[in-house]
């Protein structure tokens, strides 16, 4: 695998401390990872251009993990488009494949220059609220134990409907569930689609995402080990983004799909092996084994004769999450 990093702009060390308003907020990089949906891309960098934060203190960088379509041209008119706007930085990262969604950030992180003090994680089908950046740095610096900051996400064709809040995990077989709440709440994670991490936190655990995860809980695990470093997270209403929830999820009507299902249950069981006591991690596998014939039961009846194809996701899923390498 093999990286090309293109930086479009950089607005100078002297620009970006001429005002004296500008010169004493945190620099932020936002990290945006694309593949193939350059749409979607855009649609969150325009989003962006209208910002209220000081784009002196803003970096941009878009990740393209190995799209094969005309990805990488579009972004870096896109970018190349702005070079006038003012922002600190404007970069774009080519990996040569798709590499997942978590090694895919990691290599964007790399190329993160050392004075940013918060990172931005953010989906490519993302919006932003144009003051989402300013309640994100303000609760930054109002919460100092916190680690993480996540933004309130709504959904793109339903703005009053929430998508995610501040999330907490259930032990047994790892349930999650969401809250929204009126004020700043610390919770055991928020989503990685819309989530705001300390540079110096993420240089003490000495990884952005743990590479073993593909996609689905590798954000759940980062706020795991922020959080076992003895740093906060902070689910920050205030700071609100619109995501594209997909309607559709490309299996099986009625069901999720082959893939998303091997996934969810890979990152599931990585997570089990990392975080839960043996205790909680031998009840996790044996209600997992209890259920699955019922799930067996629901999936036939739903998809018919393609239900055997995600059976055997979720136990590969299981399979190769019990049998990963774990390097931490």
């Amino acid at each position: 695998m093999s990286q090309e990093d293109h930086t479009i702009g950089r607005k100078g060390d002297a620009v970006a401390g001429a005002a004296a308003g500008p010169s004493q907020r945190p620099l932020v990089a936002v990290l945006i990872l694309n593949w193939e949906i350059w749409r979607n891309t855009l649609e969150c960098l325009r989003s962006l251009e209208g910002i209220t934060y000081p784009k002196q203190n803003v970096g941009i960088f878009v990740i393209d993990n190995g799209s094969q379509n005309d990805s990488v041209s579009v972004l870096r008119n896109q970018l190349n488009a702005m070079r006038t706007q003012g922002w600190r930085d404007l970069a774009l990262v080519e990996n040569s494949e798709n590499i997942g969604f978590a090694r895919g950030n990691n290599a964007g992180y790399t190329r993160i220059p050392p004075e940013y003090e918060l990172v931005y994680l953010s989906n490519d089908d993302i919006v932003f609220y144009e003051d989402c950046l300013e309640h994100v740095a303000e609760a930054f610096a109002r919460y100092e134990s916190a680690g993480v900051v996540g933004a309130k996400v709504l959904t793109y064709d339903a703005p009053h409907v929430l998508s995610h809040g501040a999330g907490y995990v259930r032990p047994l077989l790892l349930g999650t569930r969401s809250e929204n709440t009126e004020t700043p709440t610390y919770c055991h994670f928020v989503t990685g689609c819309a989530l705001c991490i300390r540079r110096s936190v993420v240089e003490q655990l000495g990884t952005f995402f743990d590479p073993a995860f593909i996609a689905y809980w590798e954000d759940t695990d980062l706020c795991a080990r922020v959080r076992a470093a003895g740093y906060g997270i902070l689910y920050c209403p205030e700071a609100r983004v619109l995501h594209k929830v997909s309607t559709s999820t490309g299996g099986i009507e009625g069901l999720i799909s082959p893939v998303r299902a091997y996934r969810i249950m890979h990152g599931k069981t990585l997570y089990a092996r990392k975080h839960l006591s043996l205790l909680s991690r031998g009840l996790f596998y044996a209600l997992f084994a209890v259920r699955f014939p019922w799930f067996v039961l629901r999936t036939t009846v739903l998809g018919g004769r393609g239900a055997p194809v995600l059976w055997g996701a979720y136990l590969r899923g299981v399979r190769d999450g019990v049998s990963t390498r774990l390097d931490e």
